[in-house]
């Protein structure tokens, strides 16, 4: 997908580009939300068929502790800067480390640990060449009365 959308960018480089296409971006939108719908039950029917896991119904845990899921997924973040790098900046939590509610904790794991790697690089970047310490990140977990939000 992404070569056609850069071979598409390069051919019409000339005329338009490809951000005033709103039909491209409703179909590659349509495109992975149907490609994650596909995976999701994919593997929930794989996961329902296999030994159960304590607190899960196939790959849904119904206590999904988004904290627990946040700390792996900087972990993993963390390990690949300090590969690149050589050094990673510290992320911290804020949150209630006790909530839990029903969630794929893959799919979590997946959107926080890319939140996050895309934030250690862009502090990485901007205080490599620097003196001064980079700054530590903050990843702010808050309960909603109808959602949970990440940022």
């Amino acid at each position: 997908m992404a070569m056609g959308v850069s071979a598409l960018k390069q051919e019409l480089s000339d005329k338009s580009f490809v951000t005033e296409m709103p039909e491209i971006h409703q179909f590659l939108d349509g495109f992975y939300l149907s490609r994650i719908g596909i995976r999701m039950l994919i593997g929930q029917h794989v996961a329902l068929h296999e030994p159960p896991k304590p607190a899960h119904i196939g790959l849904i845990c119904t206590k999904c502790s988004p904290w627990q899921v946040a700390q792996d997924a900087i972990n993993d973040a963390r390990s690949i800067c300090m590969r690149e790098y050589g050094t990673a900046p510290d992320v911290s939590i804020y949150g209630d480390p006790s909530f839990a509610f029903a969630y794929v904790p893959s799919h979590l794991h997946h959107m926080v640990f890319e939140l996050v790697k895309n934030s250690l690089r862009a502090v990485q970047d901007r205080f490599d060449d620097g003196d001064e310490e980079p700054p530590p990140i903050r990843l702010v977990v808050a309960e909603g009365g109808e959602d949970v939000t990440i940022k």
